[in-house]
Formats: structure tokens, C-alpha cells, sequence
């Protein structure tokens, strides 16, 4: 038998609801002693189960849970430092996921027409500012990633939150900047027949699904916020 149902459900990230399920019953008959005690306001008693995870399939779920969004053919360490952004925005952790937004940013431009003088330490603001006049960002490009730099300085170095809504547009932010530095320029090098960076096989259908979606962003971040 399949059953529909309202519950908050704890995954691999973190416990999030209300979501609806349709599942269906495994073992009715310790499904139904569970939901017996919770509707006649019974204490749990030894051998009726808490959790009845175990005893159900969930078939469908609505909303499903979210799950990282990650541009294609990033190198291992941006890609690395994106995904932990994304698992901790979702996990709650808004300190750590500022930082991982930034340090994805920060690793993408590292080696960017890099300075004749590798000893030279250059924060990641001077380099955004300097690779924008070099023309290697565009001028809405490089206030995008001015303006992550800038978040993502909030929760580094000065240890403070970023609002939930601050980290959705930060994502996005994030990914089209990366999308912009790593994976266009992959794509046209994929297509002319060179190697990629990670070396991946490059699916054009999915290319361009992403590319009608990144087309239709709209960034809702200002420096005057």
C-alpha cells in the first residue's frame, strides 16, 4: 500500500521540512504500532520504533532535497571548494560557507595571468581590481567577484554571518563568475577538439541546458547593500 504523508526529514545534509512524501510500507505492522502510540499520546515503549525510516520506501518527495549545483569541468580544488560552500549553506553553517565561496573565487583567479614576481603576495581584492583594468574580467564581471570577495571577507576575516539570502545570491554569484572564468572557456576549448583541464567528457545536451539557465540569470546583489 502507498501512503502520502508530511514530515521533516533529516538527510545527508541536514534535517529540513515540512516536505511531502508518497511512500510505501515495508513492515505495516511496526509502521502502524509507531503511529498508534504518536496518535493516542503514548510514550515510546521497548520494541515499538522512533524512527520508522527503516520500515518505509519513500517513492516521491516534494520539495526534493537540494543539492549542490556545480559548474562544469572546474579544476579539482575550485570544484572542491564550491561543493563544501554549497553543503554548508545548506547545512545551516553560513560562516563556513562564506569562506568556502571565497577561497572557490580566490583559488579560480590564483593563477590568472599571475604576477611576473611569484614571491609577491597579492590579496585577492588587488587582484580582481588588477585583472579587471588588465581586461581578463569584464567590468559586470569583476564587480561580481568584487562584491564576492567582499562577502566572503565578512565571514574570513571579520568571523561574521551572512544572512540566508545573502548566501543564495552569493552562490549564484560564485557560480556564474566561475561558470565565466573556467567553464566557457573549457567548453570552447572541448569543442575545438583540445583537452580540458580535469579532462572530462564534455556532454553537449547538458551544456546546453546550463547555458539557456545561465542566460537567464539575473543578479540580485548591489554594492549599496
Amino acid at each position: 500500500a502507498q501512503y502520502f504523508s508530511i514530515a521533516s526529514l533529516c538527510g545527508n545534509l541536514t534535517c529540513y521540512g515540512p516536505v511531502g512524501l508518497r511512500v510505501e510500507a515495508i513492515r505495516r505492522d511496526m509502521v502502524f504500532q509507531a503511529a498508534l502510540m504518536i496518535v493516542r499520546g503514548l510514550p515510546i515503549t521497548h520494541g515499538i520504533p522512533q524512527d520508522i525510516t527503516p520500515f518505509i520506501e519513500i517513492l516521491e518527495q516534494w520539495p526534493p532535497e537540494p543539492q549542490p549545483d556545480i559548474p562544469e569541468l572546474l579544476p579539482p580544488k575550485v570544484a572542491n571548494a564550491f561543493t563544501q560552500a554549497e553543503m554548508t549553506r545548506f547545512s545551516g553553517q553560513n560562516l563556513l560557507s562564506g569562506m568556502g565561496y571565497r577561497t572557490a573565487l580566490d583559488l579560480a583567479t590564483k593563477d590568472l595571468n599571475p604576477l611576473g614576481d611569484a614571491k609577491k603576495i597579492e590579496m585577492l581584492g588587488a587582484r580582481l581590481g588588477r585583472l579587471s583594468k588588465e581586461g581578463l574580467l569584464t567590468q559586470s564581471i569583476g564587480e561580481w567577484a568584487e562584491h564576492i570577495g567582499f562577502l566572503g571577507n565578512t565571514s574570513t576575516h571579520d568571523g561574521d554571518e551572512l544572512s540566508n539570502s545573502e548566501l543564495d545570491d552569493l552562490s549564484n554569484l560564485t557560480k556564474m563568475t566561475l561558470i565565466y572564468l573556467i567553464t566557457l572557456p573549457e567548453t570552447v576549448k572541448r569543442l575545438r577538439g583540445h583537452t580540458t583541464e580535469n579532462g572530462e567528457p564534455l556532454d553537449p545536451e547538458s551544456i546546453a541546458r546550463r547555458v539557456k539557465r545561465w542566460m537567464s540569470f539575473k543578479p540580485r546583489l548591489s554594492k549599496g547593500k
